[in-house]
């Protein structure tokens, strides 16, 4: 196998945050199949990938996932300006490249995130460049041309968010459905959004809000995977601390040899 060209001590790359799914009651950062696959699409696209851990529902029902991944950006961005408390992404992180991904809830999540980001702003005045969404997890009455599902289908995914959201007020809640008064954005004629940020790629979600607009597995809170670019090696587990209650706990740490 070829050998990736190691990374010079004092480069600089973009960094993507992404959000896992399942359903905000699955998956996992640690997933081995995430895992390995940030590996390779941060060697394969020179880049930074911080891979969230967030709490699942029902034992932490949403919102504790779009606070925990709120956190988990703003602890990322405190990396601004070479600081912060991980060096590897002081050192490397090239915040004026900074992207959010996710797929499914965690697309969702990701959503939410960059319209918090939008309306808010982010910390040492970081800003979000891009926003990757992969079939988001968006419910809705009012139907669009992407919905496309039968009806047990439709009936499935509704009764899966009102247990994971018990709050909720059902399908049209804001926080499922991008396209009702109330929600973070709401697209329409006026195409209004909530940031500078480019929409990238393919998005194949349930709901054409999904394509519109600008805009994640049990575990402690903020925890992160990092997979890191040119002939990544397995490095120490680092203590990671983001911020807000439960907060404190190890991530595993994929580290640069730049030796």
């Amino acid at each position: 196998m070829k050998k990736l060209p190691r990374l010079h001590a004092d480069a600089k790359l973009p960094i993507l945050v992404y959000y896992h799914g399942g359903g905000f009651c699955l998956g996992s950062a640690f997933n081995p199949t995430f895992h390995a696959y940030f590996n390779n699409f941060a060697a394969l696209a020179n880049m930074l990938v911080v891979s969230v851990e967030y709490r699942l529902a029902p034992e932490h029902p949403v919102p504790a996932a779009y606070a925990d991944s709120w956190d988990a950006l703003a602890w990322a961005v405190s990396h601004v300006a070479g600081a912060g408390d991980e060096p590897w992404l002081a050192d490397h992180a090239d915040f004026s490249r900074l992207y959010l991904g996710g797929e499914s809830a965690g697309a969702n999540i990701a959503h939410h995130v960059a319209m918090r980001a939008g309306a808010e702003g982010l910390p040492h005045g970081a800003k979000i460049h891009g926003l990757v969404m992969i079939h988001p997890y968006f419910l809705g009455t009012n139907k669009v041309g992407s919905d496309d599902l039968d009806a047990a289908a439709q009936e499935s995914l509704g009764s899966l968010w009102r247990v994971m959201c018990p709050a909720t007020t059902g399908e049209d809640d804001p926080l499922i459905n991008p396209f009702v008064d109330g929600a973070p954005v709401k697209k329409g004629g006026g195409q209004e959004r909530a940031g500078p940020w480019d929409y990238i790629g393919r998005t194949d979600g349930r709901r054409e809000a999904a394509q519109a607009s600008p805009v994640q597995h049990h575990g402690a809170r903020g925890a992160c995977t990092f997979a890191g670019t040119a002939e990544p090696r397995l490095g120490s587990r680092n203590h990671v601390d983001v911020g807000g209650v439960h907060s404190k706990h190890w991530g595993q740490v994929m580290r640069l040899d730049t030796s």
